[in-house]
C-alpha cells in the first residue's frame, strides 16, 4: 500500500514532512530530499489556502481524530492539481495524510458546468444562465436605493444573406465576431447571451437612469455594423434590431421583461431594422435610435 504509484502518501509532524512515498513525489514533481523536513507550506496552490486548510484540518484532528477535503496542490514547475486529501492524527505531533489525484475528474466536472452554462460557439452565456442571473438581479434591484435593470433582445439583420452567399461556417465566424464585439462594449458586469441562432440578449444591471442603457446598446450597435473580414478573404456587413426593456415597476419579472424586450426587437424589425425600440410595461413603444 505504502510503495503504490497512484495514492500519495506524507507523514507530518507540525506541518513540516518527516516522510514521503514515492507516488506524492511523483504527483508534486519533488525528489523525496526536496520534501524532506520542508513545510507542506510548498504544496500550497496560495498562502489563503494553506492558512484555511491548516485550521480547519488540525481543528477537526483535536475533535475527531480525522479530516477530508478536496484542494489543489501546486507542483515544482507551478502546475496545479487536484487532490482528495485525507489525514489522520498519530498522536500530538504527527499526522498521516492520503492523497489521491481526482485532477481529471475535476476538471472533466467544471468543462461541464461551463457547458452547461454557456454557449458552445461563442462562449457567451447561454439561456439557462441569462435566466438565472437576470433573477439574481431582479431580486438586488428590489432592495433599498432601487437601480434600473435593463434587458435588451438583438437580433442580427442581413445574417440570413451572409449564410446563403457564403456558407454555414462563414456564419459561425459572424456570429463569433459579433459576440466579441457586443463584449467589448458592455461593462464587466454585463450578461452577454446568446440564445439560439443569430439572437442575443445583453442583461445591464446597476443603472441608474434608463439612458445609461440606450447608450450600451447604442455602441454595440455600431460596432456590429462594422465590416467583418472573413477567414476566407471576403468581406460582410450585419446590423442589429435591438428591443429594450427596463424594470420600471416594482413588481416586474423576468419572464415579463424577456417578453417586452423581445417584442420590442420585433418592433425594430417592423420600423425598418438597425435600431433601437425601448419598452416598458406602461409606455407605448418608442424608438430611440435609428439607422438610415
Amino acid at each position: 500500500f505504502i510503495d503504490n504509484d497512484l495514492i500519495g502518501i506524507a507523514r507530518l509532524r507540525e506541518r513540516k514532512v518527516l516522510w514521503t512515498n514515492q507516488a506524492l513525489q511523483r504527483l508534486v514533481k519533488r525528489s523525496a530530499k526536496e520534501l524532506l523536513g520542508a513545510p507542506v507550506r510548498i504544496l500550497y496552490a496560495d498562502e489563503a489556502a494553506y492558512q484555511r486548510v491548516g485550521e480547519l484540518a488540525y481543528a477537526a484532528l483535536r475533535a475527531t481524530g480525522k479530516f477530508h477535503t478536496q484542494i489543489q496542490l501546486l507542483s515544482s514547475d507551478a502546475q496545479t492539481l487536484w487532490v482528495d486529501l485525507s489525514g489522520a492524527r498519530l498522536n500530538e505531533e504527527e499526522s498521516l495524510w492520503i492523497f489521491v489525484d481526482i485532477d481529471g475528474l475535476k476538471r472533466d466536472e467544471q468543462t461541464a458546468q461551463y457547458l452547461a452554462t454557456h454557449d458552445a460557439l461563442t462562449g457567451l452565456a447561454n439561456r439557462r444562465a441569462l435566466e438565472q442571473t437576470l433573477e439574481h438581479a431582479l431580486d438586488a434591484s428590489a432592495r433599498p436605493g432601487r437601480e434600473l435593470v435593463a434587458v435588451c433582445f438583438l437580433d442580427l439583420d442581413g445574417f440570413k444573406r451572409v449564410n446563403d452567399t457564403h456558407g454555414h461556417d462563414a456564419g459561425d465566424e459572424v456570429l463569433q465576431v459579433v459576440a466579441a464585439r457586443i463584449k467589448a462594449q458592455a461593462r464587466a458586469s454585463d450578461c452577454v447571451a446568446r440564445l439560439g441562432g443569430d439572437e442575443f440578449v445583453v442583461l445591464l444591471a446597476g443603472l441608474g437612469a434608463a439612458q445609461e442603457a440606450v447608450e450600451i446598446m447604442e455602441r454595440c450597435l455600431v460596432a456590429i455594423t462594422q465590416p467583418i473580414r472573413l477567414q476566407q478573404g471576403a468581406v460582410v456587413h450585419v446590423g442589429a434590431s435591438m428591443g429594450l426593456a427596463l424594470n420600471l415597476e416594482a413588481d416586474d419579472s423576468s419572464a415579463k421583461l424577456l417578453q417586452l424586450a423581445d417584442e420590442a426587437m420585433y418592433a425594430a424589425k417592423r420600423a425598418g431594422k438597425g435600431r433601437i425600440v425601448v419598452a416598458s410595461g406602461t409606455q407605448e413603444l418608442r424608438i430611440v435610435q435609428g439607422q438610415a
